[in-house]
């Protein structure tokens, strides 16, 4: 039996500060669509962000600095880390900043992340 890998924290250069999320479900295709927006506090200069995710299938993925400059980073995804690695052609400034995401995923019953189950009523 292969080793679990050991938890490990995300990095700290940048943290969330508020999150805004939008999900639409279709229970009869047991799918979903999502927005969320996340603003975050740049506390060293960067050109990388790093979050927990899994099973999503991303249609957009966008920065918005402090000065309304607009990014779109290059990603890695790590099913094994259950990451997304956000690469940046510029070094990101100290201060606030928001992520965007639009993706898909999929209502599945692994009771992990947004997912489906069944209620019976007695």
């Amino acid at each position: 039996m292969p080793e679990k890998k050991p938890f490990e924290r995300l990095p700290k250069y940048a943290v969330p500060v508020l999150y805004d999320l939008y999900l639409k479900p279709n229970l009869k295709a047991y799918t979903f669509d999502g927005i969320t927006k996340i603003d975050i506090k740049i506390a060293s200069e960067t050109n990388e962000l790093k979050l927990h995710v899994i099973d999503l299938d991303f249609k957009k993925i966008q920065l918005e600095l402090s000065d309304g400059k607009l990014l779109s980073p290059e990603t890695k995804l790590s099913s094994e880390d259950e990451t997304i690695t956000l690469t940046f052609n510029e070094i990101l400034p100290v201060g606030e900043a928001k992520l965007l995401f639009e993706y898909t995923g999929e209502l599945n019953d692994k009771m992990k992340g947004f997912y489906r189950s069944k209620y019976r009523s007695r």
